[in-house]
């Protein structure tokens, strides 16, 4: 999906109360935002005949450089904090 496409359409099912709860727990556990996502997901990784991999694909790392980045940030924080090492991260 292209920056300027607009989400307009809306698909439902339903779920049982536990494969609801299955669902967001595999959301939560895989850093995926909501179930929306994982059903987007899902369809384009079914449809790759399309396209729609590469897609997901270009997601999940962009995805993943977002947490990466964020978890350099959370070391670079706590390193400081340790004793003998500068605010560059480098000990001393």
């Amino acid at each position: 999906m292209t920056r300027f496409d607009r989400r307009v359409k809306i698909v439902s099912f339903r779920l049982s109360e536990r494969e609801h709860r299955d669902l967001r727990e595999f959301c939560t556990a895989h850093g995926i935002r909501s179930m929306s996502d994982l059903a987007r997901r899902a369809i384009q990784w079914w449809s790759v005949g399309d396209g729609a991999a590469d897609e997901s694909m270009a997601i999940a790392i962009h995805e993943l450089e977002g947490k990466v980045h964020a978890l350099d940030a959370e070391f670079k924080q706590l390193a400081r904090r340790l004793p003998g090492v500068s605010r560059s991260g480098q000990s001393s």
